[in-house]
């Protein structure tokens, strides 16, 4: 029995959540479309004031994340 489905294609995204009238970037998730991250990111962390994705090329380095002091 053979499986169908329809073709997807998967993306990254960088998410932001808002607080106030400031941005921080929460992190890259990948997702079928901005509302999916965005819906993801919510989930994980929690609701804030506003959303906002940005699509990341596939070819793009990843984000530096800040090494903890010791």
């Amino acid at each position: 029995m053979p499986f169908e489905c329809d073709d997807f294609r998967l993306h990254r995204w960088l998410v932001s959540f808002a607080s106030g009238r400031e941005w921080y970037t929460v992190g890259e998730f990948l997702a079928l479309d901005a509302q999916a991250a965005i819906d993801r990111a919510v989930e994980v962390l929690g609701a804030a004031s506003d959303y906002r994705a940005e699509e990341i090329p596939w070819d793009a380095a990843p984000l530096l994340t800040p090494k903890p002091r010791n």
